[in-house]
C-alpha cells in the first residue's frame, strides 16, 4: 500500500489566474507576430455611399415647407456646401438651380454639415436659421433637407430689448392688446420672458390671442422701448389668451428700479387687486393706490371712450387688469376694456 498523498487540486480562482496568464501570453504573441508581417489584411472599410439633396426658398409663411401660395419664392444661383461635422474641411460645393434645388452624389455615409455662405447680393438680408444643419448620409440612400430662409431668427423678448435702437429683431409672442385696443396700428405681444408694443401695423385684424411672429426695428417712445416698422409673418394662430400676472404698486415701481424700458414688468400683462383709491384724471391718467403703494393708470386712445372716468367712484374698490406701460419714467397701467375693471370688496 502506498502512502503517497494526492497532490490537492488547485483552488478555482488560481486556475481563473493561470488560464488569463496564458490567454494574456498567447495575445502577444500573435500581436509579435502580426507586426512582422507585412502583408496585414487591412482594416475593415465601410464600401458603398449616399446622396444629399434640398431646396433652399424664402418661407414668408414660416410654416418650413415650401408653399407659393403662402408667399414663398426660390433661391436660385445659391452655393450650397457640405462639410465634415464639426471641421471646415469641405466635402463638395454646389450651386442651387432654378428650382432652388441643390444635390450632392457619392457622398461618404456618416454625419455630415451643411452650410450656406453669406450672398448678399443673392440672398439679400435673410437668414438660414437652420443651418449649419446636419446630413445624415446612409448607403444607397438619399438624405433631403428643406433649408428655409427667413426675415430673422426668433429671439425671446427679452433677449430682444437689449439690442440696439434701430437694429432688426425678431421675436414671437401672444397678442395681449388687439388692434384697435388703444388705437389701429399698434398691439402688444407676451412671450414668457417679458411683453413689448408693436407700433405701425398695417390693418390686419389682429385679435386678443393670436400668436404672430414679428420683424422690425427696435425702437423707443417716451422711454417706452417697441418695435417699429415690423413685417408680421402670416402664418397667425389663434391660441388661448394668456392671463395677467399679479403685482402689487409696490411690486412694479420695485421692478422699475432697473433701466425703465427694459424693466420685466413693462409691456406686460398685469393685474392690480384690491385697488383702495383711484384718483382725480388729468389727461387720461389718475393716481391708484392699494395698500403697499402707488402707481398710475393710464385711460390709452380708443380706450377713454371705453372705459368712462366715471367708471371709477370713490369709496369703491377695484382690480384692475392692463398693459403695463412706460411715459417719460412715469409707470402706467392700461386697461384695454371695461371688462378689465372690477369692482371688489374693500379689504375691512
Amino acid at each position: 500500500m502506498s502512502n503517497a498523498r494526492p497532490h490537492p487540486r488547485p483552488p478555482l480562482a488560481l486556475k481563473k489566474i493561470r488560464r488569463s496568464v496564458a490567454t494574456v501570453l498567447a495575445a502577444c504573441a500573435l500581436l509579435a507576430a502580426s507586426a512582422c508581417d507585412d502583408e496585414q489584411t487591412p482594416p475593415f472599410e465601410v464600401a458603398g455611399s449616399g446622396d444629399v439633396a434640398g431646396q433652399l426658398f424664402f418661407d414668408a409663411d414660416n410654416n418650413g415647407i415650401f408653399s407659393p401660395f403662402g408667399g414663398d419664392t426660390l433661391l436660385t444661383d445659391v452655393e450650397v456646401r457640405l462639410l465634415v461635422r464639426n471641421d471646415t474641411t469641405l466635402i463638395a460645393s454646389t450651386r442651387t438651380n432654378d428650382d432652388g434645388r441643390f444635390s450632392f452624389s457619392g457622398v461618404s455615409p456618416g454625419t455630415h454639415q451643411l452650410v450656406v455662405p453669406g450672398q448678399a447680393g443673392i440672398t439679400g438680408s435673410l437668414v438660414f436659421c437652420t443651418l449649419p444643419g446636419l446630413a445624415s448620409v446612409y448607403i444607397g440612400e438619399q438624405t433631403y433637407l428643406a433649408v428655409p430662409a427667413k426675415r430673422g431668427c426668433v429671439v425671446r423678448i427679452a433677449e430682444a430689448k437689449n439690442v440696439g435702437l434701430n437694429q432688426s429683431t425678431t421675436i414671437a409672442g401672444i397678442v395681449t392688446a388687439a388692434q384697435g385696443t388703444y388705437r389701429g396700428d399698434n398691439v402688444y405681444i407676451q412671450d414668457p420672458t417679458g411683453g413689448i408694443q408693436i407700433f405701425g401695423i398695417p390693418s390686419l385684424g389682429l385679435q386678443l390671442g393670436d400668436s404672430i411672429e414679428v420683424t422690425g426695428r427696435m425702437g423707443q417712445f417716451r422711454e417706452e422701448l417697441q418695435i417699429v416698422s415690423p413685417v408680421v409673418a402670416p402664418n397667425v394662430v389663434r391660441v388661448t389668451p394668456l392671463a395677467p400676472v399679479v403685482r402689487t404698486a409696490k411690486q412694479i415701481t420695485d421692478a422699475a428700479a432697473l433701466p425703465g424700458p427694459k424693466s420685466p414688468d413693462v409691456g406686460q400683462l398685469v393685474t392690480v387687486r384690491r385697488i383702495l383709491q383711484v384718483g382725480a384724471f388729468a389727461s387720461g391718467n389718475a393716481t391708484i393706490t392699494d395698500a403697499t403703494g402707488s402707481i398710475q393708470l393710464r385711460l390709452d386712445g380708443n380706450v377713454a371712450a371705453a372705459i368712462p372716468q366715471a367708471t371709477f367712484q370713490a369709496g369703491k374698490c377695484y382690480d384692475i387688469t392692463g398693459i403695463l406701460g412706460y411715459s417719460f419714467g412715469i409707470l402706467q397701467l392700461k386697461p384695454r376694456a371695461p371688462s378689465d375693471v372690477a369692482e371688489v370688496t374693500c379689504p375691512q
